[in-house]
């Protein structure tokens, strides 16, 4: 709630405890509702009221108003969660189901580089620590065949093909 809706949220105060029979917040009381609402969204706060009036028949405190918004905004957080997964799920399936976005990820694996061996052992690609392999003189380091790469490159290629 801004600053600008206290008076909106004293009209329906003064609403609710005529409507419950009960004696409605004025100055002080008026600044606690609004310190312990104003994290909520205004529409939230009336709604909230508006529930209160329907379940209960005592005026309420700001602190159960307040777990009432919390509900709401819980509830509207999980909603556009959902949302937001239907739509990724829908884009993933438009682009895993076509072929054509499929060989461009196919290009991209062939462009990954061969291991290179050179003399002594030493491979041109780093370690899984990020450090270049270097097995010294006379060693060896043992790197896949370009049938092993090739295969895997088309193995992780076909990941995006549609079932």
């Amino acid at each position: 709630m801004q600053a600008s809706d206290g008076r909106i949220l004293k009209e329906r105060l003064e609403q609710l405890a005529d409507a419950l029979g009960s004696k409605c917040p004025s100055g002080k009381g008026l600044q606690v509702w609004f310190e312990v609402l104003k994290g909520y969204l205004v529409a939230d706060v009336l709604g909230a009221l508006d529930v209160w009036a329907t379940e209960k028949t005592k005026f309420p405190a700001p602190a159960e108003i307040g777990r009432i918004c919390a509900g709401f905004l819980s509830d509207r957080i999980e909603r556009e969660a959902v949302h937001a997964k239907a739509e990724f799920g829908q884009g993933a399936a438009r682009i895993l189901g076509n072929p054509a976005i499929a060989r461009l990820h196919l290009a991209k694996i062939w462009a990954i580089p061969k291991p290179q061996m050179l003399k002594g052992g030493d491979c041109h690609l780093p370690d899984w620590t990020g450090r270049r392999l270097n097995a010294g003189a006379g060693a060896s380091v043992n790197t896949p065949q370009d049938a092993e790469l090739e295969e895997e490159r088309r193995c992780m290629a076909l990941q995006d093909e549609p079932l």
